[in-house]
């Protein structure tokens, strides 16, 4: 395992960087505004459909969307990232970037899956159902994840580094934000204490049987 440094860097950079710029541009943010946030419900005639009242085709959609984003902003991203690339033997590295793409992919489907399940949720009705019945935050969770996906699919010591730093912050968010639910609600405590902040527990996860009924 070894560090790569191509010679011409400032060639790779300007290509790369010209690409990234108009390719962004002309295909991800169209796609992404069209699928992730309007969907399928624009071509249906509903023009005030939001996120919250996706159907099972607009979810496909901004599936769709995101994959296209990934595998076409990942390789115009490759000659930055490649200045801190990680070479690995070959087998480790197609087992590493395919754990990766897995978990990024599922990481926006789990996105998806939460911002429909949980937009009506307020209150103390919110820390009993759903995602939260696993874990305090599960935005968090799944933001980290689809970075964590991220850094494994580009075996990236910078894209690691942002990834190390998101969590970091995301922590200190956290912590602010929680102190404030403390002397907010009351009921916010117990809740804390009996509920892991990120990553759930396996126990949980296996043995749900009133756990799989809510989220249904």
């Amino acid at each position: 395992m070894y560090i790569s440094l191509p010679y011409d860097i400032s060639n790779v950079w300007y290509n790369d960087a010209h690409r990234v710029i108009v390719f962004s541009v002309v295909f991800y943010l169209p796609f992404t505004i069209l699928f992730l946030f309007r969907g399928i419900a624009i071509f249906m005639g509903q023009k005030k459909a939001s996120i919250e009242k996706k159907n099972f085709i607009s979810i496909i959609g901004a599936f769709l969307s995101e994959i296209f984003f990934f595998l076409t902003f990942l390789s115009f991203i490759s000659g930055l990232v490649g200045l801190f690339q990680l070479v690995l033997p070959p087998i480790i590295d197609v087992v590493v970037r395919s754990l990766g793409l897995i978990l990024y992919l599922n990481s926006i489907l789990l996105f998806a899956l939460f911002a429909r399940r949980h937009r009506d949720l307020h209150g103390e009705d919110t820390y009993n159902r759903g995602f939260y019945l696993l874990i305090r935050h599960p935005y968090y969770s799944i933001l980290i994840a689809l970075s964590v996906g991220m850094s494994l699919s580009t075996v990236s010591i910078l894209t690691s580094s942002l990834t190390v730093l998101t969590i970091v912050v995301f922590i200190i968010d956290i912590k602010r934000k929680e102190k404030a639910l403390e002397k907010k609600d009351s009921f916010f405590i117990d809740y804390k204490y009996s509920t892991p902040m990120l990553i759930p527990k396996l126990k949980k996860i296996v043995l749900r049987k009133n756990i799989k009924t809510k989220l249904i």
